[in-house]
């Protein structure tokens, strides 16, 4: 299932490319069937090389999220964990997802969490801990308090900037024991 999600965003990123550039190229091939015309063809062969150009750097990013998920130990674990926006969280590690780069973390050693917010309401945290600094993303404000929380018990003197903990701190409030079905 989490190889699905992620597998999912890679498409949701090129979905315009995937289908926009061979519908244009339908068209101009129909148009060149009506009328002969050396323009229409070369429209038509930049839109096929740009499509493969597309297509290689989908296959790209999609054989490097495969790669980074079958490094992880134990990714079935994370099902039953909690989930802050495109991240999931454990008790000891965290996968977390920024864009479409991957990696996994421990939820110890976090040292400062800062909250940026971005347009149209979207909220980013900047982690520091002893490997450097990596983002996470959340839909809300609330999201972010609940993640903060649930770092901060986990690394009770973790400075927090423009972010307060809000909740118990538990998976609980991150989605944990949560069932879709």
């Amino acid at each position: 299932m989490i190889k699905r999600f992620y597998s999912s965003l890679v498409s949701l990123k090129y979905v315009y490319f995937m289908f926009g550039l061979p519908m244009m190229i339908f068209i101009l091939a129909f148009m060149e069937t009506t009328r002969k015309s050396d323009i229409l063809r070369i429209l038509m062969i930049i839109c096929a090389a740009i499509l493969a150009f597309v297509m290689v750097l989908y296959y790209r990013d999609k054989h490097k999220i495969r790669k980074i998920l079958k490094a992880v130990d134990g990714l079935e674990e994370y099902e039953r964990g909690g989930m802050i926006d495109r991240s999931y969280i454990l008790e000891d590690r965290m996968l977390i997802c920024d864009g479409l780069n991957l990696q996994e973390k421990k939820t110890v050693g976090v040292t400062k969490l800062t909250l940026n917010s971005e347009k149209h309401g979207k909220y980013f945290m900047t982690a520091v801990d002893h490997d450097g600094s990596w983002n996470v993303t959340a839909l809300s404000e609330k999201e972010a308090e609940h993640f903060a929380a649930f770092l901060k018990r986990k690394n009770p003197d973790m400075e927090l900037v423009d972010i307060k903990a809000e909740g118990k701190g538990d998976l609980r409030a991150l989605g944990a024991g949560v069932s879709v079905k």
